[in-house]
């Protein structure tokens, strides 16, 4: 039973709770926030945040009077409240947004919330945990502060957590470094460890055209033809493109997964490269559907008249992912004449929609 001490403490939390969430009194909470202890302001940080979580403010939304009000109140209690943002990260689940807030409270911290990030990175095998802390890494201003956090991201291409090895090249990109991140990921190209190498190799194709200069480097990996038995998709462990490839259950995949991210991962950084090009048409062929798919959608990208014979090939796919991209890409391509586009049209009505 809760005495009245202790109903007077929850009661005046609420209170403060409202009152730092209410524009016109939000000035006057933050000075009676200072005269509170330590323990107090992070006993704080919950409710705040839960209260967002009630009022069920998205997370894609979240520049509003009433966030930018929860987060600046955490920003003003100080450094001493960044570990129960942490622990509310890694508790963090998809049913509710409060790991979500707790992140883009973190970032506000800046440089000082960095170790707490990376710790978060290494150590979870949860995805959802793992994306709000990378999400809260990328929320960091200084781009050299960033940089801190790289050697976590590199940890996680080996992470138990299959999600995860495939969606850590990402955040090379959202980082915003360009090509100061290349001098992290060449040496992973050295990996014994195939799925190092291909996370590197995706992570340099990420950064678009600002990993031009690590091209002379990713060329040779094109013609890599390393054994990839041990990415048993029936295990569902993958560094496919896409999550919903890599959960397939089709069993040891019969191609080169590093063969594949090059090609894909130089397309990415050079569309004109004619080397990636004619590796892309090579694998548009393969029987795994998972490569044709992968492939198609980077041609679809790179928009080079060379890719349309091949692609034309695979208009009625026996995957039909991949044919509904060949179907879009040959509707939208600029490269055929209409009368040509509007004859596939009427195909693409027969096969999609009276099927």
């Amino acid at each position: 039973m809760l005495t009245i001490g202790v109903w007077s403490s929850v009661f005046a939390a609420d209170n403060l709770v409202d009152l730092l969430l209410t524009s016109s009194t939000h000035q006057k909470a933050l000075e009676d926030l200072d005269s509170t202890s330590s323990e107090s302001k992070v006993a704080l940080v919950l409710p705040l945040l839960r209260s967002l979580n009630e009022q069920n403010v998205k997370v894609h939304e979240f520049k509003n009077t009433r966030a930018d009000l929860a987060v600046d109140a955490i920003k003003h209690m100080g450094h001493e409240v960044i570990p129960q943002l942490g622990a509310l990260i890694v508790s963090s689940d998809e049913k509710n947004n409060i790991g979500s807030y707790a992140a883009l409270a973190m970032s506000e911290f800046q440089k000082a919330a960095i170790p707490s990030l990376t710790r978060i990175i290494v150590q979870t095998t949860d995805i959802h945990v793992f994306r709000q802390a990378a999400g809260a890494l990328v929320g960091i201003q200084n781009p050299s502060d960033k940089e801190l956090g790289i050697p976590a991201l590199i940890r996680s291409f080996e992470n138990k957590d299959w999600r995860i090895r495939v969606a850590a090249p990402q955040y090379f990109y959202r980082f915003g470094i360009g090509n100061r991140a290349i001098p992290y990921l060449t040496p992973k190209l050295k990996s014994a460890d195939i799925g190092t190498v291909c996370a590197a190799i995706r992570a340099i194709g990420w950064l678009r055209k600002d990993g031009k200069e690590a091209l002379p480097i990713l060329l040779p990996f094109l013609n890599d033809k390393r054994s990839e038995e041990r990415f048993n998709f029936s295990r569902r462990e993958s560094i496919s493109i896409d999550d919903e490839a890599a959960s397939s259950d089709m069993g040891i995949a019969n191609y080169s997964l590093i063969e594949l991210s090059a090609t894909i991962a130089i397309l990415d950084i050079d569309p004109k490269n004619d080397m990636a090009l004619v590796k892309a048409i090579e694998l548009m062929d393969r029987k795994d559907y998972r490569v044709r798919r992968a492939i198609a959608n980077s041609l679809f990208k790179v928009d080079r008249p060379e890719a349309i014979p091949v692609l034309m090939r695979h208009f009625n796919d026996p995957d039909q992912e991949t044919g509904f991209i060949v179907g879009n890409y040959i509707l939208n391509t600029h490269l055929l004449p209409k009368k040509e586009r509007d004859k596939i049209f009427q195909s693409i009505k027969k096969v999609y929609f009276f099927h």
